[in-house]
């Protein structure tokens, strides 16, 4: 399965018609196996719009999009891997990059099931 059929799944003539014009990997091969990011060119802007557009769908897969970043947004990035590796070299935890700029994952709370709440009502309720 191709990474555009995963994107656009359940449309595959939508995933078809996509142009690539080249595809490869970067940076070097590393000896612990893991994966290199993969650059695509598409055959036009409207393309990639859409590619974008519908990113959000994989969810199951661990495959991410990324667009291309201008010189300028490059250097932030840089520097905000850099204080981030820093901070996690200081002992800090739960950090992620988000604009930019290194903060603290939100904390997500985990409610019990529903069916919980339905069984405490109808104890409140004398049923």
């Amino acid at each position: 399965m191709s990474i555009f059929e995963k994107v656009f799944k359940g449309e595959e003539t939508v995933a078809n018609e996509i142009t690539r014009k080249a595809a490869f990997r970067l940076g070097k091969l590393k000896e612990n196996g893991l994966r290199r990011p993969l650059k695509m060119v598409l055959g036009a802007k409207t393309q990639a719009e859409e590619v974008f557009r519908r990113s959000y769908r994989p969810k199951d897969d661990p495959m991410r999009l990324l667009r291309d970043l201008e010189p300028e947004e490059r250097s932030r990035l840089k520097d905000a891997l850099m204080e981030l590796r820093e901070r996690q070299s200081q002992g800090e935890d739960n950090l992620i990059i988000r604009d930019f700029r290194v903060v603290r994952k939100r904390l997500q709370l985990k409610w019990p099931p529903f069916h919980t709440y339905s069984a405490v009502v109808r104890a409140m309720n004398g049923s």
